[in-house]
């Protein structure tokens, strides 16, 4: 050896690989000059053995030194092989057993060494004869951790799989297209990610009352779905009439391989037409064709009320966000004044994100301050599109302030933090907050209500108060500045996403020149040219969505 090292030190690098891909939960490429570096480390032991070994005579110390280091790197290369088969095998199930889209993935395939590439393909030859021999019985692929509740299931297609043949026949999967079709058919196609199930569709169809359509009793749907013969029945119920009759559907003949069951449920209930006009819900969601397959809305369709809408989270993922948030906000405030407003994580690490917003204030960034506000694919927001940002001064501003400040929009919210960021780092330095209160308010449980719904709602109107502390020395002066501020975060009870903002208090409360800043800003992010001197008083209480001082307070 040229250079002077311990033994066991090329192995403990290698376990520290190991480690490392475990606390990231991904895998690393495989170190094919470190384990060849440990194998001719271990011949170089070997033969300093046999130079060693007297016949007759009993082991030198140094002997037993060479032979436990010879066992530790045996042990370690090991666990670092037998780590990567792990990892090898959970890629492999991730993606429901399809082992062309693990190897297709030039990333992937780049961190796979020859031998790796062949144990896939030996494991997958041993799992596909394995499945042969009861495929018709099980499949050991699909998940048992959440079985199925539905034998079909609205999709949403994210990535072009190409045409799928499925039990009702071909489908041609294109990008933003949604269909409902068999579990069973397209679930590797779920897993591996080209498809996504869609919760919105599902959520729409329960709010139908099937009472007041008279639609067939649910019994004899539910008889001729286990026979086998017609797997989607509700859903190709009802056909479009023409645009001079939009408003009526009426029963379709089942096609002939459906059977006699579904004809004769279909002789029963084909009399009447149905008034789907009080129905809007139900009206915006039967657009299907023949196949029972659904691709987007037509241009007649009527307009959902709900759609601005959210849609419910489960409530176990609810706690989970409400939690996340807090903890985000926790210890990211700190660092506010150095990273900025923490408004989206990482899916996969959980780590936080800051935004990239405009941080100049020029009338030329105000096409893109106005855009729709994007996040990427990996992140999840911790902030509602509709967040709302007030503070009532203690004492009333002058004209053409309203009582209360208030920004709605996570646009304007970002833009408010950004300008308070800026502005206070062009005045002061050293700026640093310190939390020094946060409680979580949740509700009681001292009267529960009889209605379900009700409790559910209740029980999760959740807000938490926070009480920071705001030091700073003054660029000019140099004196320490020191502010308490107290503020209250409030989270949907839909989404678990923090959509009120309410400052309670600030003390000492902001000079009036530090809203005359506030304006400024305002003006020169949205290109409206506001400047220090007086504006107009509609465009100033538009930037605050406060009324006009002329108008009546309510």
């Amino acid at each position: 050896m040229t250079d002077a090292r311990q033994y066991g030190e090329l192995a403990t690098q290698l376990l520290m690989e190991s480690r490392r891909s475990t606390q990231t939960d991904t895998l690393l490429k495989y170190n094919d000059s470190l384990v060849r570096s440990i194998i001719r480390e271990q011949r170089d032991m070997e033969k300093a053995i046999d130079a060693l070994a007297i016949e007759g005579a009993s082991p030198p110390p140094g002997m037993l030194i060479i032979q436990t280091a010879i066992n530790r790197n045996k042990r370690c290369l090991l666990a670092y092989h037998s780590h990567r088969v792990d990892r090898l095998r959970d890629m492999y199930w991730a993606v429901g057993g399809a082992l062309p889209h693990i190897l297709s993935n030039q990333d992937i395939r780049s961190k796979l060494s020859p031998h790796e590439v062949d144990y896939l393909r030996q494991y997958n030859a041993s799992v596909m004869e394995f499945r042969s021999e009861f495929s018709h019985e099980l499949d050991i692929t699909a998940g048992i951790t959440n079985p199925p509740k539905d034998l079909h299931v609205m999709v949403r297609v994210i990535r072009d799989c190409g045409v799928i043949q499925t039990e009702l026949g071909s489908i041609d999967f294109q990008k933003g297209q949604r269909f409902m079709v068999r579990r069973a058919d397209i679930e590797h196609l779920i897993v591996q990610g080209y498809l996504e199930e869609s919760v919105e569709v599902k959520q729409r169809l329960s709010r139908i009352d099937a009472s007041k359509l008279d639609l067939p009793p649910y019994h004899a749907v539910r008889t001729v779905m286990h026979s086998g013969r017609v797997r989607v029945l509700y859903t190709n119920t009802y056909r479009r009439l023409p645009a001079r009759s939009v408003a009526f559907y009426r029963p379709t003949a089942p096609s002939a391989r459906a059977g006699p069951a579904a004809s004769r449920c279909y002789q029963q209930h084909a009399n009447p037409t149905i008034d789907l006009r009080a129905h809007p819900a139900a009206l915006s969601s039967q657009t299907l064709s023949d196949l029972g397959l659904r691709s987007q809305l037509p241009p007649d369709s009527l307009p959902d009320p709900n759609q601005d809408t959210p849609p419910e989270v489960p409530d176990q993922e609810w706690e989970i966000r409400t939690g996340r948030a807090i903890y985000i906000i926790r210890e990211t405030l700190p660092e506010f004044f150095n990273t900025g407003l923490v408004t989206s994580i990482n899916k996969m690490t959980g780590a936080p994100r800051t935004p990239s917003t405009v941080s100049t204030f020029t009338p030329a960034a105000a096409t893109n301050f106005l855009e729709h506000f994007v996040l990427k694919d990996d992140e999840e927001p911790l902030y509602s599109p509709n967040v709302r940002l007030a503070y009532t001064p203690p004492v009333a501003l002058p004209p053409p302030f309203p009582k209360t400040l208030h920004v709605e929009g996570i646009q304007l919210y970002l833009a408010s933090s950004n300008i308070i960021r800026h502005t206070m780092n062009a005045l002061y330095s050293d700026l640093a907050v310190q939390i020094s209160k946060l409680v979580v308010n949740t509700p009681t449980s001292s009267s529960p209500p009889s209605d379900s719904s009700k409790k559910r709602r209740i029980s999760r109107e959740k807000n938490f108060v926070i009480r920071q502390h705001v030091t700073g020395i003054a660029r000019v002066s140099g004196k320490q500045g020191e502010w308490e501020i107290e503020s209250t975060y409030t989270f949907s009870p839909a989404t678990g996403l923090m959509h009120q903002h309410i400052v309670n208090s600030i003390h000492p409360a902001p000079h009036q020149a530090v809203y005359d800043s506030l304006r400024s800003g305002f003006g020169k992010m949205l290109g409206l040219g506001w400047g220090t001197g007086t504006g107009t008083g509609a465009a100033n209480g538009a930037t605050c969505k406060g009324k006009p001082p002329q108008a009546k307070e309510t």
